[in-house]
């Protein structure tokens, strides 16, 4: 397979159309946009609302500085975008909201891939957001986002024609099974089946086509040998490591992202041990993926 030769820059049809209700600052071609002019304290209006979901539409992952949240009003606004999921395998608050993302000196980062959150559920987290409550004092702690559409859109013709009726199977344990003991990992495995999703997922809004795999949950493409599986889904991902298709968030406290998750890859750069970095992630409950317009994913389950 050739590298691709271009860089494709797509901009949705309606980023022409004016924000009337607050500042939006793009911060690259492709993807990432500021937000200003908004207290999320206070509860945005309808017509607020609805400018934010094209904004996050539009630019895929949108920032919020300098929004000093009480954890119940960082939940109020998470759901105003719908049902908030809670993540077993990970630390959450006393009533599931969000899950903490704590790292010091103890425990080094270990998302260290680009993952699209939650994609071994049957319906992944349709957007998420994450505050960071306090960053590192050195290093970063920075977080990359890389536009998975525009990912689709630079590679060559053949491959995506080759790729469009594959599916790929996601699976928990390569990040949170493992360490696992056999009883729980049992108890798990029951409530989230090996699955499969569409490798080339169609947008349920946009109806853009985006990559919809990733390193952390994805295991392999089972209508392909393990070698022809591993080489393939190895050159999809190396996509993401386009500079042009990312955008790079430097934290401080009290910033808010918000993303769209079936649009984008993360990349949570561990670049600050023995620190101490704290961050809440809180993901919305999403739809089944679907490969093209219209039409359910094709899904399995086993194992």
């Amino acid at each position: 397979m050739a590298e691709p030769r271009t860089i494709v820059r797509l901009a949705p049809g309606q980023r022409d159309l004016p924000y009337d209700l607050f500042n939006l600052h793009p911060l690259g071609p492709l993807l990432g946009a500021e937000v200003s002019g908004l207290d999320l304290r206070v509860s945005p209006t309808s017509a607020v609302r609805s400018e934010i979901e094209r904004a996050l539409l539009e630019w895929k992952v949108i920032f919020f500085r300098d929004q000093y949240l009480t954890a119940g009003q960082y939940a109020a606004f998470a759901q105003l975008w719908g049902k908030i999921e809670e993540n077993p395998f990970m630390s959450n608050d006393e009533n599931g909201d969000t899950s903490r993302l704590s790292v010091n000196d103890s425990e080094i980062g270990r998302q260290k891939v680009w993952c699209t959150d939650a994609t071994w559920r049957s319906n992944p987290p349709k957007c998420c957001m994450q505050r960071i409550i306090e960053p590192p004092s050195v290093g970063t702690g920075d977080t990359v986002w890389a536009d998975t559409g525009a990912a689709y859109d630079n590679l060559p013709k053949d491959v995506k024609t080759f790729i469009q009726p594959l599916d790929a199977v996601h699976d928990f344990v390569p990040s949170f099974g493992l360490s696992l003991p056999a009883d729980k990992l049992k108890e798990y495995r029951l409530r989230f089946p090996l699955l499969a999703h569409p490798v080339v997922r169609t947008h349920p809004i946009t109806f853009r086509k985006t990559l919809f795999i990733n390193a952390a949950y994805t295991t392999h493409i089972p209508a392909l040998t393990l070698v022809e599986s591993e080489m393939l889904m190895r050159f999809l991902l190396a996509q993401a490591s386009i500079p042009e298709l990312q955008i790079r968030w430097r934290w401080r406290a009290g910033d808010i992202a918000f993303w769209d998750n079936r649009a984008t890859w993360r990349y949570a750069v561990s670049d600050y041990f023995p620190q101490t970095r704290i961050a809440e992630l809180i993901a919305i409950e999403g739809d089944v993926p679907f490969a093209d317009q219209g039409i359910q994913g094709r899904h399995i389950q086993g194992g």
